[in-house]
């Protein structure tokens, strides 16, 4: 239960309740219908009333890397 779930992102998606990673597959105003607890080899623990609901963008970063092969003679 969040106070304000409008700024969450839109479901399937993953939050952080203190130190565990827990993923819902649907948001309904203030309440989630969870999918997964413990993602991303979190431990699923309880939490208490007021806990820190945090969440983010994906992001993803394409590093190019010079590849060549020597070529033996």
């Amino acid at each position: 239960l969040v106070e304000n779930a409008d700024d969450l992102p839109k479901a399937p998606a993953l939050v952080r309740i203190e130190d565990e990673w827990t993923e819902y597959r649907e948001k309904k105003e203030s309440l989630f219908v969870i999918s997964r607890r413990g993602a991303r080899q979190t431990a699923a623990t309880k939490h208490p009333a007021g806990a820190p609901v945090r969440y983010g963008e994906e992001v993803i970063f394409e590093i190019p890397l010079p590849a060549y092969r020597h070529q033996e003679e």
